[in-house]
């Protein structure tokens, strides 16, 4: 297939305006035309999304594999290739239920965009709780980790000033899922602690966390100061888009 007179947007190279050639759903050329300007369509990397709890009517925790389908096939058409459905905090059993189906639907469906699961809880900070229901918020427990913790699951938001957390990161760490910093009321020893230990990842950032203040630098502070990789939700209302361009900026 070869797409002609397009702007190819690469994340690499920027932005111009050229022709693309694929073979097997694989690109295998790609032709700058050299001070072109005007094009007919735009052709982008799809969007990866780690972090959705549903739509068209399709929530994580209750849906089935026809669901699943029906919100693929919808996140297709706003250009997104690459999605986690998201928990909120529940009950064990409702949790590992969502990683089953999950873990189903990928084995049905071999080309899916479907790239696990991500769960959101239940080991957060009731103080920065958010929208997540507290009394399904729990202390950490290493045998309900465990047992939840199936092939399909990918991602885990967690909240490091937790009791056990260390011992919760080794063991997720080592089955190779990725842990996220989020609902937390960290101070920055905590977050620097986990990130030390392997954990360069927040969820949601600045929300569900403590602010930065110049005598506790707190969760912003932390990762102003380190390395992290920042999910954000840039909507204009979660975080103001001056906020926004001073993280990526």
């Amino acid at each position: 297939m070869r797409f002609e007179n397009v702007l190819v947007v690469d994340p690499i190279d920027g932005e111009f305006v050229g022709s693309v050639e694929t073979e097997e759903n694989v690109i295998s050329r790609i032709e700058r035309i050299q001070g072109a300007q005007e094009f007919e369509r735009i052709l982008m990397p799809g969007y990866v999304d780690p972090h959705t709890h549903g739509s068209v009517g399709v929530d994580t925790l209750s849906m089935n594999q026809k669901d699943l389908e029906k919100w693929e096939n919808f996140l297709y058409t706003q250009g997104v290739t690459y999605f986690l459905p998201t928990t909120m905090s529940s009950t064990p059993s409702a949790i590992l239920s969502a990683a089953r189906v999950v873990r189903d639907y990928i084995k049905n469906n071999s080309m899916t965009s479907v790239g696990g699961i991500h769960y959101e809880g239940p080991y957060l900070s009731l103080k920065r709780k958010g929208a997540q229901n507290p009394e399904l918020i729990r202390s950490i427990d290493l045998k309900e980790i465990e047992e939840t913790l199936i092939e399909s699951v990918k991602l885990i938001t967690m909240a490091p000033e937790l009791e056990g957390f260390s011992h919760a990161q080794e063991l997720i760490q080592k089955r190779g899922i990725t842990l996220s910093l989020g609902h937390t009321d960290a101070t920055y020893e905590d977050m620097e602690k986990a990130y030390n230990q392997g954990c360069d990842r927040i969820t949601h950032f600045p929300n569900g966390m403590n602010t930065l203040h110049h005598r506790e630098l707190g969760c912003v502070g932390a990762v102003l100061s380190l390395p992290f990789s920042v999910e954000m939700i840039i909507d204009g209302i979660h975080s103001l888009p001056g906020f926004v361009k001073l993280i990526f900026g």
